[in-house]
């Protein structure tokens, strides 16, 4: 779906960078990818649509490049 590989550093820290491929992306509001289930993703539509109802208890500090 879009994440990068991840790199093995010599002191054994693990560092993942997600890179979403927005041709990938075909739900409107809400996706999650198969790399990893547990987490969901939303789209800049469902996050307006929070905002425009000014719902409490969403954290969409984190951004996620988009390629």
């Amino acid at each position: 779906m879009g994440w990068s590989a991840s790199i093995k550093c010599p002191n054994g820290l693990n560092v993942r960078k997600i890179s979403l491929i927005v041709k990938n992306i075909t739900d409107e509001y809400l996706f999650s990818v198969e790399e990893d289930i547990s987490r969901v993703f939303v789209t800049d539509k469902f996050k307006q649509r929070v905002e425009d109802a000014n719902l409490l208890g969403f954290d969409f500090s984190t951004e996620i490049s988009i390629s």
